[in-house]
């Protein structure tokens, strides 16, 4: 024995991620557990004892009998409350006979009512009194490690739906940051409803929702993901984690191996916009473009690339002249019919139901009314590259639909149902995932409570 190094007996627990910190630093004695096995190693044979009971203390209890050892009230009191605490007063799945019985016979030892005190010790357990969303958080959290991914399940226990809504808006928004404080690649947080057995779950890292939504066989638009009849972590949830994970792992490593293709264009998405030209004999026509972007802010610039062949290429190039109209959701039909069909065959205006629109500060090209933005540009250069030539333009004006304006004057062009382009196929844009700059912008509110604190 290595009397230099510090003695341990790991208690409820056999992972590394779980256990204290310096652990490789200590002799590893003893393990009484009743998870599944994890990842802990040992220098040499140690006592190692795992039972499927719900609770490590029926197991403590047992070693106290095996023994004969007497149990002073005290210590009953506490066995008992552990077995309380981690079968949900018998609720649990994880829940035996044996956790029943022993936990009846330490109450006996304890003079303690157990109903009386489950009542107590989960109302106590659910205090939000003076709490901090750190302080929830990590009042029981374990880390779970597949392959080389690891994932963290907290969870709280309550009998109190109202209390269970200001848990969760306390911590919903603090599981980014502990995603980044725990170095894990996926959070999840189950608010568990004793009285209804049930439990809501929070998550956050990349594809943890769509996990728990595979795992439970969820609908694919679930907005909450409450849980009926699930309130153990241990064999509800962790399980099925694992194995979904390690599916996810999985198909991860496959899409690493990546095949090579000749050189082509895989920039997507694009904005897909209709494009407005006329001659200078007054013919107009509307091509579809997505080979186009921003150039420049000051001045402002865009360029557009059109095949020379393409009707409206000569109406550019006679006029120095082209508007580009964003297009919408419900433009999508003549944005696409606009793009296949040719303006020598057909009069694009007509058949689409389109109505051009006098430009401010060009002398041809129209614009089309029905866009909500109206983007007029003189042509500054004619790049002809190959298969497209590139049109560099400098924007005149810019034309906005008044019915996307707030009372303020903000422009809400992202509730304007814009249109992108991605390898064939149009797609609404919608969903806000992030605002620029918001990864390094602080919490305006903390810094201000930081200060009162001060």
């Amino acid at each position: 024995m290595n009397v230099s190094k510090k003695q341990v007996i790991l208690v409820d627990h056999n992972e590394r991620s779980q256990a204290v910190d310096g652990l490789e630093e200590a002799e590893i004695m003893e393990i009484i557990d009743h998870h599944r096995l994890g990842n802990i190693e040992t220098a040499g044979p140690v006592y190692f004892r795992n039972q499927p009971v719900g609770c490590t203390a029926t197991i403590v209890y047992q070693m106290y009998q095996e023994h004969g050892v007497e149990i002073t009230p005290q210590y009953a009191g506490i066995l008992c409350s552990a077995i309380i605490s981690d079968t949900l007063m018998f609720r649990s799945p994880t829940c035996t006979a044996i956790d029943i019985s022993t936990a009846e016979h330490l109450a006996q030892i304890a003079d303690v009512n157990m109903e009386e005190l489950s009542a107590a010790m989960f109302k106590a357990g659910s205090n939000l009194e003076g709490k901090t969303p750190k302080e929830l958080f990590y009042r029981d959290f374990k880390q779970f490690r597949v392959g080389d991914m690891q994932f963290g399940v907290g969870q709280i226990n309550s009998m109190d739906a109202e209390e269970i809504k200001k848990m969760k808006e306390m911590l919903k928004d603090y599981l980014q940051k502990a995603l980044r404080d725990n170095r894990v690649d996926m959070i999840f947080f189950m608010l568990t409803n004793i009285m209804t057995e049930s439990s809501e779950i929070l998550c956050c890292g990349q594809n943890a929702k769509q996990i728990v939504i595979e795992a439970f066989d969820l609908p694919e638009d679930s907005e909450e993901i409450i849980l009926k009849k699930v309130v153990s972590r241990k064999k509800q949830v962790v399980p099925l984690f694992d194995v979904y994970i390690a599916a996810l792992r999985q198909h991860w490593e496959s899409r690493m191996t990546k095949e090579t293709w000749k050189a082509g264009n895989m920039i997507y998405p694009l904005p897909a916009v209709m494009v407005s030209a006329a001659d200078k004999e007054g013919n107009q026509n509307i091509i579809t473009i997505a080979w186009t972007g921003t150039v420049c802010t000051n001045p402002a610039m865009l360029y557009i690339s059109v095949r020379p062949e393409r009707y409206t290429y000569h109406m550019i190039k006679e006029t120095g002249e082209f508007v580009v109209n964003l297009t919408t959701k419900d433009l999508v039909y003549a944005t696409d019919w606009c793009g296949v069909k040719s303006g020598r065959d057909v009069d694009k205006w007509k058949e689409m139901k389109l109505t051009p629109e006098k430009a401010e500060k060009l002398a041809y090209a129209p614009m089309i009314k029905e866009s909500p933005v109206n983007i007029e540009c003189k042509v500054t250069e004619i790049k002809e590259l190959g298969s497209h030539h590139m049109f560099l333009a400098e924007v005149q004006a810019v034309h906005v639909d008044q019915a996307y304006m707030t009372e303020t004057g903000k422009f809400e062009l992202n509730k304007t149902g814009l249109v992108a382009y991605s390898h064939g196929t149009y797609l609404e844009t919608g969903k806000p995932i992030g605002t620029f700059g918001y990864s390094v912008h602080k919490n305006k509110k903390n810094t201000k409570n930081k200060k009162k604190k001060k």
